[in-house]
């Protein structure tokens, strides 16, 4: 306890569970010059809180400002990830000053001050960070005047009383109140003239937070800590199963029943929420798919369900809040469902996940997805192969839960409407076909397998009634599989044959392998007959002599080009292959074993999901589209796209731009690029960004970064995802200094970029589209999102990338300060430089 202190008129720190939190309100004085020797005039503060010289939390900046005439204002707060209770008592502030417009970011002049006073108490209101240059030890000011001296401290004074003011402590006398507040404005405005003059003087204005009394620090006792331990460790727990059964309150769930009156015939069609309650349901209708919705949002959902009618968003919150138990409220809910202004393929997607197991509200939305076209089509087809294993184990689920449901029904496998409209679909267009095909072969083992092989023989079934063209798609199909079969069972002896080798005799090693002489090779050198492109299947226009659209193979490999195969430099030694095509042309692409592709599958849809979507609004960020199809639970196709690696490019060149100056070369152009080769990259590299940050991908070096010699920049390897990282506290987008040097003058339109791209995807109907999307691939087998491991985790942080909670504003903001954040990373060069003597070894 604080002597001197009266305990009844402060606060202890440790009762006060807020988030440590800071207001930057502006900086006066004139900065040093940069490293570079120029002055800076766009600055920005980063901030974070030590003690005994280790971080408690990470850096925190504010957005860049310019630094005119001796002034930069920003007037922004800052929040810490740590409350106040948490703090030690020798935690201090640090800030530093840094420039906005050069890479890795130069520190201009930097401070430390205490968070606790001398007299232990909490630092509050507004106060001045005194800033040193970088490089300087701290200075006294005393040659700038005992004048000067003695206004400075009687500004402490006086900003002293003010937060004593502000916290009550104070009476208040108006015309004294009235001279004290011109005294203060009269000596900053002094300061201020002294710091616009002279470069040794430079101050931060803050301000924190005031609380209504002193915030005293004060340590928990090692005596109250093991009071509350023995207090919890002689509780009693009652667990009552009627009350934790499916989370449900019966009181609450009794109080519902009796508000709802479809079983008493009491409905006021015309009922029309008040103002509150519109902004109510505007708020529950506005919340992402995954959040569960409380009792008194259900209630409310249901008591104006007639006055929302006209709003396709409300459906599915609506239909979350049914007791679909009830038979006479399923009832009248599913008509009432149709009689709905009808909903989009986003939400139709998520009356498939395991929330909704009625089987009117499933064929409603097979209904809505049967008004897609193929294109789209296409970006769910993955998701929606996935639903039938999902359906299948929630039905088993219900099965042996039916004693708890009364009038639950379910299809069965043989009317399962998605089922039919999936084999519909395959076979009416050949490229559903072909990706349909796989994505029932592959990814469901074990007990999974025969959730999807009732689909598969109905696909095959169907296919094979569809006339002698049928049945030859079907085995073009089967012929694919027993090819990829055939290289992977070669491919652990390709492997140890030519990981014995290096550089070009691993090549040659390889041809040699694949030549006519053995079986592989005599597979690979001649096929019996011509097969679809597993990868890059698409369709054509009419066929002669017939008079309707026909639809069938754009690439057609007839055989493989032994001489153009190569091996890769990695780990797991991927081969490249490529084949001959009907037209002449060539197809090449990359066969891998021993990494689950599924997941590289996953983020290459959603890569070209949120590439359609950002094209929607007239915003195209030249992102590269490949394909990658698992075809198996650890093998897979890589569609190959000329390009080469950023690490072997700065090893060869140094410079980016020296490489697409040589592809693009305009002497008057930026850096002698071509200006649309320029904008190409500068592009590129604002749309992986934030991709890539709001997917978290990580595991990202230089190596998995590629440029094409038209300057687009594309990421490949997407191994860890939702956050995971190999690497110790990675950056959440990968933003190297070579690719900043690169972007020179341009680095302010890359930012632009990536914020108008943030904000297009966190459009609602945007986030509603991912997070379905997500949701759908919990059971799938993917790693990163494994519904076994840590799903709800992984569903939480992708949702927290969104930052649903910010205006579109305060979006750009966040999203500057990531940008700021994972340029300055100061472990990212380190393991770089560890990855690129790693793969010298290769």
């Amino acid at each position: 306890m604080m002597v001197g202190v009266d305990r009844l008129k402060v606060f202890d720190s440790r009762d006060v569970e807020l988030d440590c939190e800071l207001h930057v309100q502006a900086l006066h004085g004139q900065l040093p010059h940069s490293q570079t020797g120029t002055v800076e005039n766009e600055v920005f503060v980063s901030a974070r809180l030590i003690a005994n010289e280790e971080p408690l939390t990470n850096e925190i900046s504010t957005t860049a400002v310019a630094h005119i005439d001796g002034v930069a204002e920003w007037k922004e707060k800052l929040s810490f990830p740590i409350t106040v209770r948490d703090l030690p008592r020798e935690t201090q502030l640090e800030l530093e000053v840094r420039s906005a417009r050069k890479f890795p970011s130069d520190v201009l002049c930097r401070s430390r001050m205490a968070i606790f006073g001398d007299d232990n108490r909490l630092l509050q209101g507004s106060r001045c960070a005194m800033l040193t240059p970088s490089g300087e030890t701290k200075k006294k000011h005393d040659y700038l005047g005992a004048k000067f001296m003695e206004q400075h401290a009687e500004l402490e004074r006086l900003e002293g009383f003010l937060v004593q003011y502000e916290q009550g402590n104070l009476p208040s006398v108006n015309w004294l109140d009235n001279l004290v507040f011109s005294r203060i404005r009269d000596a900053r405005k002094n300061q201020l003239g002294v710091a616009r003059t002279t470069g040794d003087f430079i101050q931060l204005v803050l301000e924190f937070p005031v609380y209504a009394q002193p915030v005293v620090y004060r340590q928990r006792s090692e005596e109250e800590h093991a009071i509350e331990i023995h207090k919890w460790q002689h509780l009693t727990w009652l667990v009552d199963d009627e009350v934790n059964f499916m989370l449900e309150n019966p009181a609450e769930r009794k109080h519902q029943k009796l508000s709802r009156s479809v079983g008493r015939g009491v409905v006021d069609i015309q009922l029309k929420p008040d103002g509150s309650e519109k902004r109510r349901l505007a708020t529950i209708i506005q919340l992402p798919p995954t959040r569960p919705l409380d009792m008194e949002s259900q209630n409310l959902l249901w008591k104006f369900r007639f006055a929302m009618r006209q709003d396709p968003r409300a459906l599915t919150k609506f239909l979350k809040c049914v007791d679909w138990s009830d038979p006479a409220e399923t009832k009248a809910s599913v008509q009432l469902m149709r009689e709905w202004e009808p909903i989009g393929p986003a939400a139709a997607l998520e009356l498939l996940t395991p929330t909704f197991t009625n089987v009117d509200v499933r064929r409603y939305a097979v209904a809505i997805l049967r008004q897609t076209d193929e294109e789209d089509l296409l970006m769910y087809l993955l998701q929606l192969v996935q639903v039938r294993v999902i359906e299948r184990s929630v039905r088993n689920a219900l099965g042996r839960l039916t004693t708890n449901f009364v009038a639950l029904r379910y299809e069965t496998e043989d009317d399962n409407e998605l089922a039919k409209f999936l084999v519909e679909r395959g076979v009416e267009n050949a490229v559903v076909g072909n990706y349909l095909y796989w994505y029932l072969q592959v990814g469901w083992e074990g007990s999974a397998a025969e959730r999807s092989a009732s689909t598969f023989r109905l696909f095959e079934r169907a296919c094979r009634s569809k006339s002698k063209k049928g049945g030859g798609f079907w085995d073009t199909l089967k012929f694919q599989q027993e090819l990829t079969e055939r290289i992977t069972v070669r491919f652990p002896i390709i492997t140890q044959e030519v990981n014995m080798l290096r550089g070009a005799r691993k090549v040659e090693r390889l041809r040699a392998i694949l030549s006519s002489e053995n079986e592989l090779g005599a597979m690979l050198s001649s096929f019996p007959q011509a097969i679809p492109n597993p990868l890059n299947p698409t369709v054509l226009g009419l066929l002669p002599g017939e008079n309707k659209v026909s639809r069938a193979f754009d690439f057609i490999l007839t055989w493989s080009t032994i001489s153009e195969s190569s091996v890769f430099k990695s780990a797991l030694s991927p081969l490249k292959l490529t084949f001959q095509t009907l037209t002449g042309d060539r197809a090449t692409m990359i066969f891998k074993k021993g990494d689950d592709l599924r997941q590289d599958q996953l983020c290459v849809q959603m890569i070209s999901l949120m590439d359609r979507l950002l094209k929607r609004e007239n915003l195209d960020l030249k992102l590269t589209s490949y394909r990658v199809l698992a075809t198996g639970s650890d093998t897979g196709l890589i569609e190959f796209v000329k390009s080469q690696g950023v690490a072997d490019i700065l090893k060869e060149h140094e410079k980016l731009t020296t490489y697409i100056a040589l592809h693009n070369p305009d002497p008057h152009g930026p850096n002698g690029c071509t200006m649309t080769s320029m904008m190409n990259f500068v592009k590129s590299c604002a749309g992986y960004s934030v991709i890539t940050y709001l997917l978290g991908v990580g595991d990202r070096h230089l190596d998995n970064l590629m440029l094409a010699s038209d300057g687009r920049l594309f990421h490949i390897d997407f191994g860890f995802i939702m956050g995971r990282d190999p690497k110790i506290s990675p950056p959440s987008m990968k933003l190297c200094k070579e690719m900043v040097e690169a972007m020179g003058e341009y680095f302010s339109e890359f930012k632009t970029y990536c914020c108008e791209a943030y904000n297009i995807l966190r459009k609602s109907e945007s986030v509603v589209l991912l997070l379905n999307l997500f949701s759908l691939m919990a059971d799938a087998n993917i790693p990163d999102i494994n519904i076994n491991q840590d799903y709800e985790r992984s569903r939480l942080r992708f949702e927290s990338k969104f930052a649903l909670e910010l205006d579109d504003e305060a979006a750009m903001q966040h999203f500057i300060s990531e940008i700021h954040r994972s340029s300055n990373a100061f472990l990212d060069p380190i393991f770089e430089r560890a990855h690129r003597v790693a793969q010298a070894f290769r």
